[in-house]
């Protein structure tokens, strides 16, 4: 955010670390650059009035109106604010999608064990469709989206359960996320939570 390098991409292994991104773009741009990630400015769109992480107009305000976004899409972003500002935290390693949920869990690129990013993202339920689906005989191509249809048919109950261990995991870092840092609002947004 600082400095405009690539301090490390777990999602994306080939990305090499120390690259100044912000100069490439804006030299490919020719304009001025400001890195954000997808979740902050998602979050800052949601805390304008009108948006879902607003904070009150009427009466007394809450003192540190706090917000919290998640994005469920091909991993897990997050996003937290605290009076309309962003909280990066010390190191800017706010990550809610690399909370551990399931402490035995899958491996997840980052080296931890268990993250929900591994559970709750499209990425991971597409997987676990193909874990659990393609040894029945379906062998067209599942995304998140095709898996959710699939278990709201009364008919799929392995759809279900995939979408099923993807809420528990979801939940569990909801609570957790309510116990840490006890946010007015949570805001659920992606193609995941959308679809």
């Amino acid at each position: 955010r600082t400095t405009g390098l690539v301090a490390a991409a777990a999602n994306f292994p080939l990305w090499e670390v120390d690259v100044d991104l912000r100069s490439a773009v804006a030299e490919a741009l020719q304009k001025r650059v400001i890195l954000i990630e997808d979740a902050d400015a998602a979050l800052l769109a949601e805390l304008q009035p009108g948006g879902a992480a607003a904070p009150p107009t009427e009466g007394t305000p809450p003192l540190q109106h706090t917000a919290f976004l998640l994005v469920l899409g091909g991993g897990v972003g997050s996003s937290l604010s605290i009076d309309g500002n962003i909280h990066h935290g010390a190191t800017g390693l706010i990550e809610a999608g690399h909370m551990i949920v399931h402490p035995q869990g899958k491996e997840c690129a980052c080296g931890q064990y268990g993250c929900l990013e591994m559970y709750a993202s499209g990425t991971a339920i597409a997987k676990r469709a193909e874990e659990l689906l393609m040894g029945k005989g379906i062998n067209e191509e599942l995304d998140a989206k095709s898996v959710a249809e699939r278990a709201r048919s009364a008919s799929d109950a392995t759809a279900a359960k995939i979408m099923g261990e993807a809420s528990a995991a979801l939940a569990t870092a909801i609570i957790a996320i309510c116990r840490l840092v006890d946010p007015h609002v949570i805001i659920l947004a992606g193609g995941v939570a959308t679809k």
